[in-house]
């Protein structure tokens, strides 16, 4: 990637000729090791924080290549053993002095390295949305809204497992199924039972897939007869909801292992990382369909893993079909389900084998959290009655039928619309399971309509049942006109981190991301809400090639309240960086993947260190 300073003016010419402007040379794209340290210098979240000899330990997540890769990395760990994630996809984790980082990343035999970072369970929202208390009992069934809203359908046949990836399970419930604490789930985490759910985020989501129905009592679910298909219950967070990365992939892997067609998480934390990006890759083409949340934060960053194109990202709506203020937007959002105020179930009193009578409480709570098992139990109930197809096709089949909301077609905020039971199975009823189907792109993209199939598929006939705009910031200064860019071709945007550090008055502090041409219209990105003094915070984008206008403020109008940059994801150059306080802007474009021109609203430099 190449850097050259210009007035606003020259990077108009630039955009308009397509000439790239002598500037700063090409250098090296950054090293394994280089973005391993980026990271560690930014304040991430890691699941380690001792030292040896004086030398900062740090977890990392190994893939390698063969054995001898693998012997190396076990050479390195403090205890020369480290914890296998995957024998399959050769990956493990490892707690290692922060020197020995280079000798792994630079190893042939070692794939890659990543960062065991902190995950957890995404926050619940507390709303006024049909919230219901805290942990009431329902003496009497009760149907959520979303369960409507999905459009059900009765249940299939064929039996399909269904993996929850989460704090755990509550598995003294009355109102869920009792699995079988010997085989019907796993736990990564020493002294951490996953039939044991000290949170509460698992049970909620285990109820809205399959919450029993029909039983007087409680709610019912999307797949509300537990004899029509089986739980699986990996206990990816702790029953403090939080985590590793290691413990999270761990769980998926035993999913995958016992035979779950479906894996629902609602949780998040990190960044992007290539070993877990290949690991769900691997998992997907294996024929597991993976849901997940697209996150709380309201903003258009990137949660991870919902946003790995192999996994299907979920927006979350209230009971008016509206979308969730908090539910995040960006082009890997893919569908959208019910989010606020919704009913599920929460953990009782009981302890698992002391004997006590089955109870449990019940309440409402709001998160693209509780979006995500909507979507995952609607793949389920559609698959019951399509054996035949693949996780592929389930999931064409989920967007494709989804109600469409908002824009016109897929849009950032709900993705193809709000998801439908009943029309994913007359979808699937049309077309059959023989048609081609795209691979993992995510998002919009994640679409092709196939003509209907001429011999469709055995199928279980199932009985019919019945069934705005995001805010824009304060408008950005634009003392000149650009250029018109023409669009990039699909696939070609360019990955850049927004990173603030605070030290005072955070919660003050907000940017955007705009499009020069346009700064009366919504942000393409932003962030705010930075409420805890003395933290870094990230945020990754994806932008095509065109100007664009970088504006931060800071109304506290205090100085020395810390600082931001922007940095190109890959490789981590930094093209624009500056010292909060008071309103800033700055114009950038991006003429090709190979050049970017950087200025302030003056025209003055602000790049350095290139």
């Amino acid at each position: 990637m190449k850097f050259a300073s210009f007035g606003v003016a020259a990077v108009a010419g630039a955009l308009l000729t397509g000439s790239a402007y002598a500037g700063f040379p090409d250098a090296h794209d950054g090293s394994l090791s280089q973005n391993l340290d980026r990271k560690l210098d930014s304040g991430r979240e890691l699941d380690s924080g001792r030292e040896l000899d004086g030398e900062e330990l740090v977890s990392v997540i190994v893939q390698y290549k063969d054995e001898e890769g693998y012997g190396i990395a076990n050479s390195v760990d403090v205890e020369h053993h480290g914890r296998d994630i995957s024998h399959e996809h050769k990956t493990e984790v490892i707690t290692t002095q922060r020197k020995n980082l280079d000798l792994l990343a630079n190893n042939p035999h070692i794939a890659a390295v990543d960062l065991d970072e902190k995950m957890y369970a995404l926050p619940y929202i507390r709303t006024n949305d049909g919230n219901a208390g805290e942990g009431e009992r329902r003496l009497e069934e009760e149907i959520p809204y979303g369960i409507t809203m999905i459009e059900p359908i009765d249940q299939g046949i064929h039996s399909v497992k269904i993996c929850v990836v989460d704090t755990g399970y509550y598995n003294n419930h009355e109102d869920l199924p009792i699995l079988d604490v010997d085989n019907d789930g796993f736990s990564p985490y020493e002294g951490q039972l996953w039939n044991v759910d000290g949170h509460g985020h698992g049970t909620h989501c285990a109820g809205t897939i399959g919450a029993i129905g029909k039983n007087g009592k409680g709610v019912t679910s999307v797949n509300p007869d537990p004899s029509k298909f089986s739980f699986f219950i990996g206990k990816g967070l702790t029953n403090s909801g939080s985590g590793s990365s290691s413990g999270v992939l761990q769980a998926v892997e035993t999913c995958k292992e016992n035979g779950a067609n479906i894996i629902s998480m609602s949780l998040g934390g990190g960044g992007f990382s290539t070993v877990a990006n290949s690991t769900y890759a691997s998992i997907y083409d294996a024929g597991v369909l993976i849901v997940a949340a697209a996150g709380n934060a309201g903003t258009s960053a990137y949660s991870y893993p919902a946003s790995y194109s192999s996994i299907m990202s979920v927006a979350a709506v209230d009971s008016n079909e509206n979308r969730a203020s908090f539910s995040q937007y960006n082009d890997q959002v893919e569908i959208a389900a019910p989010g606020v105020g919704v009913k599920s179930t929460l953990p009782g009193q009981g302890l698992p084998g002391d004997g006590s009578p089955r109870d449990g409480s019940y309440a409402s709570w709001s998160g693209t959290s509780m979006a995500c098992p909507h979507v995952a139990g609607v793949a389920a109930l559609v698959w019951s009655h399509f054996p035949n197809c693949s996780n592929k096709h389930i999931r064409q089949a989920l967007i494709a039928s989804a109600r469409d909301k908002g824009a016109a077609g897929c849009d950032r905020l709900f993705g193809h619309g709000i998801v439908s039971a009943q029309g994913a199975y007359d979808y699937l009823k049309e077309k059959g399971c023989n048609f081609e189907v795209v691979e993992a792109q995510g998002g919009c993209d994640q679409f092709h309509d196939p003509p209907p199939s001429t011999t469709p598929p055995p199928i279980t006939q199932p009985p019919s049942t019945p069934p705005t705009p995001v805010p824009s910031p304060t408008p950005s200064k634009a003392p000149v006109v650009a250029p018109v860019v023409p669009p990039s071709p699909p696939g070609s945007c360019i990955g850049i981190s927004v990173d603030i550090a605070t030290v005072s008055h955070s919660s003050e502090i907000s940017w955007s991301i705009k499009h020069f041409l346009n700064p009366l219209g919504d942000a393409i990105a932003s962030g705010a809400g930075f409420t805890q003094h003395d933290a870094s915070y990230n945020q990754n984008e994806c932008l095509e090639a065109g100007v664009y206008s970088f504006s931060i403020s800071d109304d506290s109008g205090s100085t020395g309240t810390g600082t931001y940059k922007l940095s190109l994801v890959n490789g981590g150059k930094v093209f624009i960086e500056g010292q909060l306080g008071n309103a800033k802007e700055h114009v950038f474009g991006f003429v090709s993947q190979d050049t970017v021109h950087v200025t302030d609203s003056c025209g003055n430099s602000v790049l350095s260190g290139f």
